[in-house]
């Protein structure tokens, strides 16, 4: 193997500048407005997945016990968000592909903030049973309305960053996005303590209103087209973008036939599987299985969440720096496997362990895991769309939802009937399942996998 470090951008440059010459402070000036348009983009998925679990905070602690509603019905509105924001992903997808990915990231940061808003609302509805129904028909459209933010965001981010760059920008704004998860707890929990949860939907709904407003103002489809030559999609990019055709059918038909996203897409699902597993049922198993206080299984639940976020940037960190060296794998492959079966060893000794300390241990360990998986999955899944990115992106995310929406139900089913152990070992199966899956999936990195080629 020939392990000598190469410049991971270099194959995408196609011009190259001395040093104080004209073209330096206009190439800086890129850099800094990229950097700027990634952590927009951190700031929309924070916000937007904030908004998002606020309703299970409001629930919890707020609108069980004020309206007289069982697990079960506020169950249906947490699950009409899932549901419609799975069934609609690919549409989105389609959205992106059509408007553009800054525009349907701004059409779901509006949306999204009057819904958040309208959550509040229903507090005027006269009778429990219309709270209930309001609650169930919002939080649905508002699944609708939040399915461009990762495929949005990942088409930004394939049209802005240099290619070794994408997978640690995909994984910093999905590691925002599990900040905003983990945050809701306490934060939306201070806003409803100091203004009362309708104030606090509408203040978080505002919240979202301003982000998104400042991103319209700021944020372009393109960078400069003087500085084209950066980017891995470089010759002819405004022009190749402006005469492709939105995603119809048939191109969608023709993304559900190409195996590397198909492949790419069942290993995600994989990925959504465990994710969700931890998502619902970790702080039950730290306060049932383990039987900790709810404070200290609230505190566990968000440091092993948070653990999540910080494999999100290594994952990207170590492709970015791998990506240096000429490899028999391409780093974009080795990472996510490597993610995965540490993930399914290390869920099984959390899993038999009863000593807490040494369960969080291992559980932050897969959880680290997991999220190493996040960055190259969502960069190759936007190249394999070629022009279509966005549509591409949306079907790969359904498959991330749909292995999402088992997890849920089988997961305690499976608990109460054998065991919490049990649980665990399907979560780790669906690991190495989801690692197999790579065997079919090409990470090279070839210039006709342009997403704009």
């Amino acid at each position: 193997m020939n392990d000598s470090p190469i410049d991971p951008l270099s194959r995408h440059s196609g011009h190259h500048h001395t040093a104080g010459s004209p073209a330096d402070g206009s190439r800086s000036s890129v850099v800094a407005r990229r950097w700027g348009i990634l952590a927009f983009l951190m700031l929309i998925a924070f916000m937007a997945h904030f908004n998002r679990m606020s309703i299970s905070v409001a629930g919890t602690e707020r609108l069980m016990s004020q309206y007289g509603f069982t697990t079960t019905q506020m169950g249906f509105v947490y699950s009409s968000f899932i549901l419609m924001y799975t069934m609609f992903m690919t549409p989105g997808g389609w959205l992106i592909d059509r408007v553009g990915a800054v525009r349907a990231l701004a059409i779901m940061g509006f949306s999204f903030a009057l819904l958040e808003a309208l959550s509040g609302a229903v507090s005027l509805f006269p009778v429990s049973s219309s709270v209930l129904a309001g609650l169930i028909v919002i939080r649905g459209i508002a699944g609708i309305s939040s399915c461009p933010l990762h495929p949005g965001a990942s088409r930004v981010v394939s049209r802005w960053m240099p290619l070794a760059e994408q997978p640690l920008a995909n994984g910093l704004v999905t590691a925002a996005a599990l900040l905003g998860i983990s945050s809701t707890y306490y934060l939306f929990g201070w806003l409803m303590d100091e203004f009362g949860w309708p104030q606090a939907f509408v203040i978080a709904g505002v919240m979202m209103l301003v982000v998104i407003s400042a991103w319209r103002l700021f944020a372009t489809e393109f960078p400069p087209s003087e500085q084209k030559e950066d980017l891995p999609d470089a010759a002819g990019l405004h022009a190749v973008a402006k005469s492709a055709p939105a995603s119809t059918l048939s191109s969608t038909l023709e993304l559900l036939k190409d195996r590397n996203l198909v492949c790419l897409t069942i290993s995600y699902s994989a990925v959504g599987y465990f994710q969700f597993v931890f998502f619902y049922w970790v702080e039950h198993y730290y306060s049932d299985t383990l039987h900790l206080s709810k404070e200290t299984s609230r505190t566990y639940s968000t440091i092993s969440l948070l653990s999540m976020a910080v494999g999100m940037f290594l994952g990207g960190y170590l492709i970015r720096h791998l990506s240096r060296y000429r490899m028999p794998i391409s780093p974009l492959a080795l990472v996510p496997i490597m993610g995965l079966l540490i993930s399914a060893v290390c869920v099984l000794f959390g899993g038999y362990s009863q000593e807490p300390n040494v369960v969080l241990f291992w559980f932050m360990l897969a959880l680290a895991g997991i999220g190493m998986c996040e960055g190259p999955m969502w960069t190759i899944a936007v190249r394999s769309g070629r022009q279509h990115g966005g549509t591409a992106a949306g079907i790969f995310n359904t498959g991330g939802n749909s292995g999402g929406i088992i997890a849920p139900v089988l997961t305690p089913h499976i608990g109460e009937q054998f065991g919490w152990d049990k649980s665990l070992w399907i979560a780790s199966a669906f690991c190495i399942f989801g690692a197999i899956m790579w065997f079919w999936i090409d990470a090279e990195d070839k210039p006709e996998s342009s997403p704009d080629a």
